[in-house]
């Protein structure tokens, strides 16, 4: 009898474990960074497959609170549309499976671009095929307080990093003119040459915002160029296909 109740409780034990056990592992570095306006605020994910088969994850935006012209993107090796709240590791998203014991990079990146304040984003990272095995995280991204005098500065003349980068198809050009002019947003290859010019003309004082879809680019590095009133300012953005 005792020799049964001994078995039958290592058979619990298993049963326990195997319910219990988790398939991989997340590896976060921070769940809350601030910084400042025009940045690009970045949390990383590190997830492990610990199991010996290919390992399918979802990820999942289930929050987004964001400021006003504020956005957010999920991110594996490029960042998808901030408007996609859900990718996963298949081909559908330009991945593939988790391999046994292999790392995967996952990350979430926040763009605060004109107004500070702080933003509250969740995230369900979860096994495709197995529907209660997941974690969650609350993930919270602010600016540092700026003063008057840095508010002023910010409304000179300033080209900012577009978003996402790398991207696909599409990104943002933002960038702030301090008085009205004439000029030119231009687009040049990593060699120099221009390869498109999204707009030449007359500009407005203050802020302007395009939205940039190549249509016949190969993937690559790509340089934007501002010119107005006898200043210019140049950025470089990837374009991954």
């Amino acid at each position: 009898m005792k020799n049964l109740f001994i078995h039958f409780a290592q058979l619990v034990f298993l049963f326990s474990s195997f319910v219990y056990s988790q398939s991989f592992t997340v590896d976060v570095s921070e769940t809350e960074i601030y910084s400042d306006l025009g940045s690009e605020i970045i949390f990383d994910f590190e997830i492990t497959n610990v199991t010996a088969n290919d390992l399918s994850l979802y990820f999942l935006r289930s929050a987004n609170n964001l400021p006003e012209e504020w956005s957010s993107s999920l991110c594996f090796e490029y960042c998808f549309a901030p408007h996609l709240d859900s990718i996963a590791t298949n081909s559908q998203f330009g991945s593939t499976p988790i391999k046994s014991g292999e790392k995967r990079e996952f990350s979430v990146h926040v763009f605060p671009l004109t107004n500070d304040g702080s933003a509250n984003i969740g995230i369900k990272i979860g096994n495709s095929d197995n529907p209660s095995e997941f974690y969650e995280y609350s993930l919270l991204a602010g600016t540092n307080v700026t003063s008057v005098l840095d508010n002023e500065i910010n409304t000179n003349f300033e080209l900012h990093q577009n978003y996402p980068n790398p991207f696909n198809p599409s990104t943002t050009i933002i960038f702030n003119i301090e008085k009205n002019g004439f000029g030119k947003l231009e687009i040049f290859d990593v060699i120099g040459n221009k390869v498109e010019t999204i707009k030449e003309g007359n500009f407005s004082k203050g802020y302007h915002e395009y939205l940039f879809e190549p249509k016949n680019y190969s993937s690559g590095i790509y340089f934007y160029k501002l010119s107005i009133n006898k200043k210019t300012q140049v950025k470089k953005m990837i374009l991954s296909k």
